[in-house]
């Protein structure tokens, strides 16, 4: 059985899916940095695989081009920097889509 709303026959799970990701702390519309990751205003990001984290100031978001076949594909990466050198480290953590 179907949900029909009252505006145009649209169903309503359909309108569900539109909504914007919610923070959990403080209940704002989250924004988007990249694809399959979100920040709020709080301090609070929401990153596809990984859930709700706080971010930290060493913190570094990137974008990294990942080659799969012919295609180019861009993968979101979390880079946490050294405080002595102000060098990114080495350990990244990835996470693949």
């Amino acid at each position: 059985m179907d949900l029909w709303d009252k505006n145009g026959g649209k169903m309503a799970e359909q309108n569900k899916k539109n909504k914007k990701r919610r923070c959990i702390n403080c209940g704002r519309a989250m924004k988007q940095q990249f694809i399959g990751l979100q920040h709020c205003k709080c301090g609070t990001s929401w990153q596809n695989g990984m859930d709700y984290f706080e971010r930290e100031p060493n913190m570094v978001f990137t974008l990294e081009r990942r080659k799969k076949g012919n295609k180019t594909k861009q993968v979101t990466v979390i880079r946490i920097k050294n405080d002595v050198e102000s060098n990114i480290v080495e350990n990244t953590v990835l996470f693949d889509r």
